[in-house]
């Protein structure tokens, strides 16, 4: 009876929101990590201008919704997912690089590069669950690192601790952009680049305010939301 309630909610609720599907109206539920959350709300303050009759919500969360159930309209990812009730498209790719507070440098590095053989010894900031399985991680953990001296699911603690000096963080750099006291690390090794995804239900596809909203963020994607 319970999960009963839940779906009838779920699709009164989806009811509300596509009464406005003919016009650039109503309101577009977004979800993404906190990674993204800058130059996404960046281009929807623009589209916001252009079109005041819009309204977003945004769901910042480290567990993928399911948007199937409409927890979300639309969401950003990495990785694709094997449901057959979504569109999936390249939204663009995030280049990850590791960082340091210049605080960290003076103290243990002394310079602003770093031999990835020197990883292991250095302090490290990490995520926890449930993005463990995540490039970042994973990376980390292939090239020897174990001094963990902060985990966290929070991207915006990740930096924090990052900009606080409390050791080296992978991060994508939109995430980082702009974070004054922090320096990206000369590394003797490229990290990876990860493609981004966003998803939506395939019967939203033809619904304008949804279309717009997804056009415009990977057009975004083309110009640089990396």
């Amino acid at each position: 009876m319970v999960q009963l309630a839940e779906q009838l909610e779920l699709g009164l609720n989806a009811l509300r929101r596509d009464a406005h599907k003919d016009d650039l109206s109503g309101t577009v539920r977004i979800s993404m990590s906190e990674g993204f959350l800058r130059p996404v709300i960046e281009r929807l303050s623009e589209l916001r201008r252009a079109h005041p009759a819009l309204r977003f919500e945004i769901h910042s969360d480290s567990r993928l919704v399911d948007l199937a159930r409409r927890e979300a309209d639309i969401g950003l990812r990495i990785g694709r997912s094997p449901s057959p009730a979504l569109i999936e498209r390249l939204l663009g790719h995030s280049r990850l690089g590791l960082y340091a507070a210049t605080s960290y440098i003076d103290r243990r590095l002394h310079t602003p590069r770093l031999k990835i053989a020197d990883l292991p010894r250095h302090d490290v900031i990490g995520w926890d669950e449930p993005l463990r399985g995540q490039p970042p991680m994973d990376w980390l953990e292939s090239r020897g690192a174990k001094n963990f001296v902060f985990r966290s699911n929070s991207a915006q603690a990740i930096v924090e601790a990052t900009v606080q000096g409390q050791g080296i963080a992978v991060l994508a750099d939109s995430a980082i952009r702009g974070t004054q006291g922090v320096v990206r690390l000369e590394t003797d090794v490229e990290l990876p680049v990860v493609p981004v995804y966003i998803a939506y239900l395939k019967e939203l596809r033809t619904v304008p305010r949804i279309r717009l909203v997804v056009e415009s963020l990977i057009a975004a994607g083309k110009e640089g939301l990396r």
